[in-house]
Parts: C-alpha cells; structure tokens; sequence
C-alpha cells in the first residue's frame, strides 16, 4: 500500500496534538492545533488542551487522541465528551499510546467508569504491546476486537553507538515509570566493584544507597550520554503489569549497541529477542545479577558483541519512527474506513475536506 493511502484510494485526513511532523505523509495529513503538551504541564496548560482539542474534534470528521497527554488525561476527557454526542455526530476516534495501568481500589473504579465512557466515541485503540491487544480489554471490560497493534520505537537523536561496552565502567539504569530500583540496589552490593547510574527521582531521599550507587533526575540528553557511555543498562520493570512501558529507554540502549537487560513485563518480548538482541530475566536480584556477569565477562565480548550489533540493526528496520508511524497512519485508515462503509456521505465529505483549511499545519 502507498504511504498514507485509504483502501479506497483516499487519503485520511485527521486532527491531532500529536505532532510527527518529521514523517512527510503525517505533515501532509495531520491538522494541528497547535504546540504539543510540554512533558510536565501546568494545571492551565491542560485545560487549554482539552478546550483545544474538544474544539477542534467537533468540528473533525478523523480525531487522533493520545492516551498520556497530562495528569489530568485532557485527551481521554475529549473522548468522555464526545462519547456523550449521538453516534452520527460523533467523528471518528483513534486512542493511542501508552495505555494506563489500573489503580486498586475506589481510584480504579472511576478510572474505569472513564475509559468505558470515552469508549462509546473510540473506534480502535492503536496499544503497544501484542499481550495488550487481549488484556486491555479485560482489563477495562470494554468490547474486544477494537485494539490493534503499534509498537514503540527508538526516539534517541545520536546517530552513533557509543564505545564499545568492554572498554566502559558505569552500569546504567533510568527512567520513573513502573521501575523497581530497590532489585538493583540489591544488585550493587553484589558487584560492589561496578559503578551504578541510576537516573531516576524515585530513590530522591534515599540514604540506603550502597556507595557504588549513584542516582538522581537528569537532564535527557545527559540521560542518552550517560546510556551511551554504560558498559549495560538495565530496566528493572515492575511485576503485575497491565501495560507496555520502557520502551523508549531499552530500544534507545539498544540502538546504541549496549548490552541490554529488562525485567520480563508486558510488551518486551515484542522488542527483545532473548539471548539474541538482549537478555530477558525474571525480576530476581540472582537473575540480574547473572545477566550482568555474563554480558561484562571479557571472556565473552566477541559473543556479547556481535548480540549488540543485532540488536541495534533490528532497531533500525524494526523499531524506526518511520515504522512506527506508518502503522499508526494504517490504523487511523482503517478506522475510517469502517466509518465510511456505514455512511458513504461521510466518505465524501472526506474527500471534500482533505485539502487542510488555511493556517492549519
């Protein structure tokens, strides 16, 4: 299939605060409305984009929303909104992104109560792992069958791998979401000679640290140098999730030809080949432990090295923005196309507006 291109030979056009515009089929494409989201947005920040975005889906026959976009969740409260319309005023609506992990108790109860709201206006759900194409709808008893699969890909802005792990010290860690820092801490008093990055705010207060251990929020591109320069990286994922995360940190590590090693969880088994483009361990400070012996022992680094080239190449035919983004721009296609096989008037009052109205971008 061209890039971009409907079955029918029509192009989608779409509106979205999700911003690719390195892709040329998404400029051509997306209507903005305006700046993404910043990554830490104020209260006010989000209240504009929600005002934003239920303006502008409206007034959209194709609606991408994006399932993180802020505390507040501005995008799925669009979805809530839009569920509330009567079916034909309603645009279609594409979700995707990092689905949410479901709190326990009376916090997952209102979660739930929203996402099955917003799920009378979603017509698929893009997810990121191929186990969540099943257990999101079981997680969020909402129809199966709408979920398809998008997986995540390397987002890092370096073109090189850096020196060879052989030759550098550090063993690196980061990231805050869905991490098990205290397995590593353990980790570092059994390699007591091996220096621990840890670049994360959840061990802020700590004064358990072994004094191998070093750990802190960093800035992102002294995140990628630090990863570049590690003789590992390590993600220790916690257990029980429902959800793919870590993705942008591990398949990052392994474009830069580090050895890799990650928690078993939702979504990794989709990146990682065991024992071939990295190691998948079980979560135990032993298993580790191991993977590290083994991918830091001199006496194996042609067999650890030759597992980092393969890796960084199946990254870069795999897991590349391009990749990621044409599969995105498949499913928002197959969407309306479902729309418009009901309706098609609808169809071509697509084809009426697919040139963007001026000053959109």
């Amino acid at each position: 299939m061209d890039e971009g291109r409907h079955v029918d030979g029509l192009e989608t056009h779409f509106f979205t605060s999700l911003d690719y515009a390195d892709h040329p089929g998404w400029r051509r494409r997306a209507r903005l409305p305006g700046p993404e989201v910043q990554r830490h947005p104020s209260v006010g920040d989000e209240v504009r984009h929600f005002v934003g975005m239920l303006r502008g889906s409206l007034q959209a026959e194709v609606v991408l929303l994006q399932a993180h976009t802020g505390r507040f969740q501005p995008d799925l409260l669009v979805a809530v909104v839009l569920g509330l319309l009567p079916a034909r005023r309603r645009p279609v609506v594409v979700l995707m992104g990092a689905m949410w992990q479901r709190d326990p108790g009376w916090r997952g109860l209102v979660q739930q109560t929203l996402v099955r709201r917003a799920d009378r206006a979603v017509t698929l759900y893009a997810v990121q792992s191929s186990e969540e194409l099943e257990s999101f709808p079981a997680t969020w008893r909402i129809p199966a069958g709408k979920t398809r699969l998008c997986l995540y890909f390397a987002t890092t802005h370096q073109d090189e791998p850096g020196p060879w792990a052989q030759d550098c010290r550090h063993v690196f860690s980061g990231g805050d979401s869905h991490r098990d820092y205290d397995a590593l801490l353990e980790v570092a008093r059994h390699l007591p000679d091996r220096p621990l990055v840890l670049a994360t705010s959840l061990l802020d207060g700590r004064r358990d640290l072994p004094a191998n251990v070093t750990a802190g929020r960093v800035a992102p591109a002294e995140y990628d140098d630090l990863m570049r320069s590690s003789a590992a990286v390590v993600i220790p994922m916690t257990g029980g999730l429902t959800r793919a995360a870590g993705q942008q940190t591990y398949l990052n590590a392994m474009f830069f030809e580090r050895p890799t090693i990650v928690r078993d969880s939702l979504g990794v088994r989709d990146h990682i080949r065991d024992g071939i483009t990295g190691h998948v361990v079980d979560g135990s400070v032993d298993g580790y432990v191991r993977a590290l012996r083994a991918v830091l022992d001199d006496r194996r680094a042609k067999e650890v090295r030759r597992m980092c080239r393969a890796a960084a190449d199946d990254v870069r035919k795999r897991f590349s923005f391009t990749a990621h983004t044409d599969r995105l721009l498949e499913i928002i296609d197959e969407a309306a196309a479902t729309r418009d096989s009901v309706s098609p008037r609808r169809a071509l009052r697509r084809r009426g507006r697919a040139r963007p109205a001026p000053g959109d971008r």
